[in-house]
C-alpha cells in the first residue's frame, strides 16, 4: 500500500488548478485502473490528524480527472459516536471533492463495501502537479480509529484539451524576456506546498521570471512554527539589545520550509523578494505580550490586557530582524557563495490605514483601526499590535533601521502597501516615506545607524474600473519623485477574459513607460503577478474568474496581452 509522503498542512497559498473544459473543447479523453494490494493490518494514524492514507496521482498533473474509487473498509471507532470517514482529493487547499465516504458508528464494523455515487463519478477534479487521493481524519480524533482495507480500486478518467499551449512550450514566448527592456527583473508569486517544490513549476518559473515572492513562507507567523497562535511552548534564551536591556526570547525559528525555497531558488537560478518582515497581520499575538502569552481586554481579542512595554517590544523587534536577516546571509554564504538570493525585503507592510488623514495615518490611530483586532488580513479596518504597544509611528523608523543595520548594503528596502492609489492614503504613505528618510541615526549592533528605504511597493490589485489607470499612474508619479517603485502584488479582479486582457493591456502598457527608459531620477524596477494560476489566486470567486496570466498552466488571452504590451 502507497503511503501518502507529505502532510497536508492547512495554509494560505496559491496553489495548482485547472479549469474544466467547456462542452465543445476538443479533447483527448482516456482511463487508468488502479488495483491497490489488500491490507488486513489496521492503519492508524500518528502524529498526524489529516489523513490515514493516501494515493499519488502526480501522473495526472495539470488535467482534469473523474474519479470512480471503490474499497472495503473494517473501522474499529472508539470516539463513542458515528464518524464519517471521507475518500478525497486535495484539488486546493481550499477545495477537497469528495470521492467516496461512509458513516461508521462507535465499535467495530464488518467489512463494508465503500464507493463513489453516481454523482462523484461525473465530478470534475482540477489537478495541480501534486495532489493526492486520500482518507480523510481531518477533525478526528486519530487515536481512537484504526482502519483495515481492502480490495481498492479507482478508476482515473483524464481529460486535455486538444491544441492545448502550456507555460513552458517552447513557442510561449518568457515574460522575463519580454520586459528585460523596461525592468530590471519580473517576478510570480507562488507557494511552497503543491507549488515551488513541484519540479515542473520550477521549469515554468525559471522561463518566465528572474525573481520569486512566497506568499505565506516569510511571514512572522511561519517562522514562528508554522500557524503557531503563541510562542509560550518554545525555548527561551536570553538576547541583549542595542539599548543594554536583556530581555528572553525565542532559542530559535522555524527555518525549515524557508530554507528549502531558498535551495529550489538556488538550483533554478532563481532570486527572491522577501516577505515580510514587519505586519500587523499574520504575527502570533503573543510576539505582543508579557511571557508571549497573550491575555484579552474582550472576546473579540481587541486589546491586550498584557502588552509588553515599548522598550521590550524594540528589543524582540531588533531581535527579530537580526535573527531572519543574519540566518538568511548565513544560508547564502553557506550554500550560495555568499550572493544574495533575497535581493529586496518588504521591511513593513500594509501600516498606512485605508481612512487616513492629513493628521493621522498609521493603521491603529484613525477612527476605523483604533483599539482594533489586527486580523482578519487585507481588510482597511483592522488594527494593528504594533500601535496598540507603542502609541506612535516607532516601530516604522525601528524597523527600516534594524533592516538597515541587519540586511547587507545592496540588498532593497522596502515598504509595501494595497490601495496606494486612493487619494488620502497615497498621501499617508508619503508621509511614512518621508519620515522614514528624516530619521535619526541610532546605535544599533555598535554602529551608528539610520533607518533606510529603498522602495516603495505597490501592491496593485486592481480593478477593471478601479482605481482607473490614470488614477494609479498619478500615484505612481508621486511615489517615484522619493524613491523607486516595485509592482509587487499585481492581479485585477476580471469577471470576464476580455475585461482581464483589456485591464493588463492597458496597466502594462502605461507600467513600461516608468522602467528603465523613464528619464526621472526614480523608476519601476520590478513587476511582479500576485500568483500563477486563475483558479487559486486569492481574490478567484463567483464574480471574478480571471485574475492572473495561466489557467492549469495554459497561457490565456491575459498572457498574450501582457505579452503584446512589452511590444
Amino acid at each position: 500500500m502507497k503511503k501518502l509522503i507529505l502532510p497536508l498542512v492547512a495554509i494560505m497559498s496559491m496553489l495548482f488548478a485547472a479549469c474544466s473544459p467547456a462542452a465543445s473543447d476538443p479533447v483527448i479523453a482516456a482511463q487508468k485502473d488502479v488495483t491497490e494490494q489488500d491490507t488486513t493490518t489496521p492503519i492508524q494514524a500518528t502524529g498526524n490528524a489529516w489523513y490515514f492514507i493516501g494515493y499519488d496521482l502526480s501522473e495526472f498533473k495539470n488535467q482534469n480527472v473523474k474519479i470512480d474509487f471503490s474499497c472495503e473498509m473494517k473501522v474499529t471507532n472508539n470516539t463513542g459516536s458515528d464518524i464519517n470517514l471521507m475518500w478525497q482529493v486535495n484539488e486546493s487547499l481550499t477545495s477537497y471533492p469528495l470521492v467516496a465516504e461512509h458513516t461508521f458508528p462507535a465499535g467495530t464494523s464488518d467489512w463494508i463495501a465503500v464507493a463513489s455515487t453516481e454523482e462523484q463519478k461525473n465530478t470534475s477534479i482540477s489537478l495541480g502537479a501534486s495532489n493526492q487521493l486520500y482518507l480523510s481524519t481531518y477533525e478526528l480524533d486519530t487515536t481512537k480509529i484504526s482502519i483495515e482495507l481492502r480490495n481498492v480500486q479507482y478508476t482515473v478518467h483524464y481529460y486535455k484539451k486538444a491544441n492545448q499551449v502550456e507555460w513552458i512550450d517552447e513557442s510561449v514566448p518568457s515574460l522575463k524576456e519580454a520586459f528585460s527592456d523596461y525592468y530590471d527583473s519580473f517576478g510570480l508569486a507562488v507557494g511552497y506546498r503543491n507549488e515551488l517544490e513541484s519540479s515542473y513549476v520550477q521549469q515554468g518559473l525559471t522561463k518566465h521570471v528572474d525573481s520569486i515572492t512566497m506568499g505565506n513562507e516569510f511571514k512572522p507567523q511561519f517562522l514562528f512554527g508554522w500557524w503557531q497562535e503563541g510562542i509560550k511552548n518554545t525555548t527561551l534564551t536570553d538576547f541583549t539589545d542595542s539599548n543594554g536591556l536583556t530581555i528572553k526570547v525565542p532559542a530559535k525559528l522555524d527555518f525549515n520550509t524557508a530554507d528549502a525555497c531558498l535551495k529550489i531558488c538556488k538550483d533554478n537560478g532563481l532570486k527572491m523578494r522577501g516577505h515580510v518582515l514587519t505586519w500587523h497581520s499574520q504575527t502570533p499575538d503573543g510576539f505582543f505580550a508579557e511571557n508571549y502569552e497573550p491575555i484579552y481586554n474582550d472576546s473579540k481579542k481587541n486589546t491586550l490586557k498584557n502588552p509588553i512595554s515599548p522598550a521590550v517590544m524594540t528589543a524582540r523587534h531588533e531581535w527579530y530582524i537580526k535573527t531572519v536577516l543574519t540566518h538568511v546571509a548565513e544560508w547564502e554564504a553557506a550554500n550560495n557563495n555568499g550572493e544574495h538570493i533575497i535581493w529586496a525585503w518588504d521591511v513593513i507592510n500594509e501600516t498606512v490605514a485605508d481612512d487616513a488623514n492629513d493628521s493621522t495615518w498609521c493603521r491603529g490611530s484613525t477612527t476605523s483601526t483604533k483599539d482594533v483586532t489586527p486580523a482578519p488580513a487585507g481588510q482597511g479596518t483592522c488594527g494593528s499590535r504594533w500601535y496598540q504597544v507603542y502609541k506612535s509611528t516607532e516601530f516604522i523608523t525601528n524597523a527600516f533601521r534594524f533592516a538597515n543595520a541587519y540586511a547587507p548594503a545592496d540588498v532593497k528596502l522596502c515598504y509595501n502597501d494595497y490601495n496606494e492609489y486612493m487619494p488620502n492614503k497615497t498621501e499617508g504613505i508619503i508621509k511614512l516615506i518621508q519620515a522614514v528618510k528624516a530619521g535619526s541615526k541610532q546605535t544599533i549592533n555598535g554602529n551608528p545607524v539610520a533607518p533606510r528605504i529603498d522602495v516603495m511597493g505597490l501592491q496593485s490589485h486592481v480593478g477593471t474600473k478601479w482605481p482607473g489607470v490614470s488614477s494609479y499612474e498619478e500615484a505612481l508619479k508621486k511615489y517615484l519623485k522619493l524613491v523607486d517603485c516595485h509592482v509587487t502584488e499585481f492581479d485585477v479582479s476580471a469577471t470576464t477574459a476580455n475585461e482581464s486582457a483589456n485591464s493588463y493591456a492597458e496597466y502594462f502598457k502605461m507600467l513600461k513607460q516608468y522602467g528603465k527608459k523613464y528619464s526621472g531620477s526614480h523608476r519601476i524596477t520590478n513587476v511582479t503577478i500576485w500568483g500563477i494560476n486563475n483558479k487559486y489566486s486569492w481574490i478567484y470567486k463567483d464574480n471574478v474568474k480571471y485574475p492572473l496570466l495561466f489557467d492549469n498552466f495554459e497561457t490565456t488571452k491575459t498572457f498574450w496581452a501582457v505579452i503584446n504590451a512589452a511590444k
